[in-house]
């Protein structure tokens, strides 16, 4: 198993995941997404995806793992709508800015996956949303696995806004069900 994860851009983030998934005894060969062009999967090997959106990285995974007979599996959008949904459930959001980085290829997919879980908060928790904006809201999310460039945006954002709220990666929201769902794609040869 090859898990892919975009480069945290904080070295002790990136250790702190490494770190977590040794923890959970899941066996993978960890590579950032900045040296895919690296990656020569065996025939069948499961190829699992941790960037949250579809887009240009993700293409270019699914292509490698096409080019090799491997599995390709990403992240599902259900669990992370579902975690965020979990986590917002109590809180006191009167809106939401959520922050990632643009794709720079297959901009429209990125969009569709964004579109679809903003749209399933504003529709089942009557929160309206936005996407990376330069004004203030009253929460701010990082749609970002681990804590990096897009995190220390939308700490600022909520500093400087005075906010009420601020996720600064996706990870310390859907961190058990990732692992869960990693585990599951390894125990069922990756055909969940």
């Amino acid at each position: 198993m090859i898990i892919i994860y975009h480069d945290p851009g904080d070295k002790k983030q990136e250790d702190l995941f490494l770190k977590l998934i040794k923890e959970n005894n899941i066996d993978a060969t960890l590579v950032p997404v900045s040296k895919i062009n690296e990656l020569t999967p065996k025939s069948n090997e499961i190829i699992v995806s941790l960037i949250p959106f579809r887009g240009g990285h993700n293409e270019s995974i699914k292509e490698i793992a096409y080019h090799y007979n491997a599995k390709y599996v990403k992240i599902p959008l259900d669990m992370i709508y579902e975690n965020l949904k979990k986590f917002l459930n109590n809180k006191k959001c009167k809106d939401i800015c959520f922050l990632y980085w643009n794709a720079k290829r297959f901009v429209d997919l990125q969009e569709e996956d964004l579109d679809k879980i903003r749209k399933r908060i504003e529709d089942e928790l009557g929160l309206k949303t936005y996407s990376n904006c330069e004004e203030c809201h009253d929460c701010f999310i990082a749609l970002t696995l681990m804590k990096g460039k897009v995190s220390e945006k939308a700490l600022n954002y909520y500093k400087n806004c005075n906010s009420s709220l601020v996720v600064e990666d996706l990870l310390s929201v859907i961190k058990q069900d990732l692992i869960e769902w990693i585990k599951d794609i390894r125990n069922a040869g990756g055909g969940v």
